[in-house]
């Protein structure tokens, strides 16, 4: 498929974005500490192109690594108001192995918003359509955050292609209900859950307010840069698809879909997360009859807060999951 230029959509101010070497062929986004000087990461991805949906949305699809190499291909999917950058550090360490494919879900990162109305089936839509038209076999599905819900959505809708094709569940700082779950009035906590979330992207915009506020979401080992790309991520997506998306995330449950997973699964979760705290990933976990693993001092971006830590928990789900 085509190699497209990355369209930038303000998602690091500033941040130098192009096409890095050419011996490499990849794309590149260097994401400056809140300073501007400090290069904090890079992602580098060898492909970069556009799946069109069933709804004429642009999805947008960065790929990296072998495709014969006879392992599963691996599928990140990111969070709420984020984008595929976030899996740099794990694009680095898994790129001479596996097939690697990130996606941003519609609404974020480079990737628009079709004709449809947000609602986590249209977003399993999405990932059934990309994995389609790439053609994908074998996979694990990679989740943070929302992208995890999409995971479980997509398991639920597409039952008979995941039971054929999974080969394994990895969730991230994610959620088997929405926070405000035990609130029995529905339109309550959808008032509380949209609210909350209009908050924080308004304030986000305020670095002075943003900044700290991003800080809160992520544990004491987020380097400044970290923190500064998550205000930037959030800021960069468009208000109203987070108000649209906040709205889906208000009501769902994925517990009886977990229950039913055969594949081998990981649950990953930081002390210091505010968002999916440990005990919320412990009903993820027991859901998929698994242990939770639990990185200390670490926040809702485990993947970029601790990456040694994440990697090597992640690493130990892979070897279960894809034996030699």
């Amino acid at each position: 498929m085509a190699n497209h230029p990355l369209k930038a959509l303000g998602i690091v101010a500033g941040a130098a974005i192009g096409v890095a070497s050419a011996a490499y062929g990849a794309q590149k986004i260097v994401v400056n500490s809140i300073s501007k000087t400090d290069v904090d990461f890079e992602f580098f991805a060898s492909e970069q192109f556009y799946i069109t949906t069933r709804d004429n949305a642009r999805i947008v699809v960065y790929r990296d690594g072998p495709r014969n190499s006879g392992l599963p291909t691996l599928i990140f999917l990111h969070g709420y108001a984020l984008c595929s950058p976030i899996w740099a550090h794990q694009f680095d360490l898994l790129r001479d192995k596996y097939d690697l494919v990130s996606i941003d879900i519609r609404g974020h990162g480079a990737s628009s918003i079709g004709d449809s109305d947000f609602s986590l089936e249209v977003l399993a839509d999405d990932l059934y359509d990309v994995i389609a038209q790439l053609e994908i076999d074998k996979y694990i599905l990679v989740g943070h955050s929302t992208g995890g819900v999409v995971s479980m959505a997509f398991m639920e809708k597409y039952k008979h292609e995941a039971d054929k094709k999974v080969a394994g569940l990895c969730l991230v700082s994610t959620l088997a209900h929405p926070p405000y779950h035990h609130i029995e009035s529905f339109s309550e906590a959808l008032t509380k859950f949209s609210l909350t979330g209009k908050a924080f992207h308004f304030v986000a915009d305020i670095p002075l307010i943003g900044f700290p506020l991003a800080r809160f979401a992520l544990g004491k080992k987020a380097s400044n840069a970290v923190c500064e790309f998550i205000r930037r991520c959030v800021i960069s997506t468009d208000r109203n698809v987070c108000a649209e998306l906040l709205k889906v995330l208000a009501n769902f449950d994925f517990r009886r879909t977990l229950e039913v997973v055969i594949s081998p699964a990981a649950v990953i979760v930081g002390t210091s997360d505010p968002v999916t705290p440990v005990k919320d990933a412990r009903v993820v976990a027991k859901a998929l009859g698994i242990q939770e693993v639990i990185i200390e001092d670490v926040g809702h971006c485990p993947m970029l807060e601790s990456v040694d830590e994440f990697n090597q928990a992640f690493l130990d789900f892979l070897d279960k999951a894809t034996p030699s």
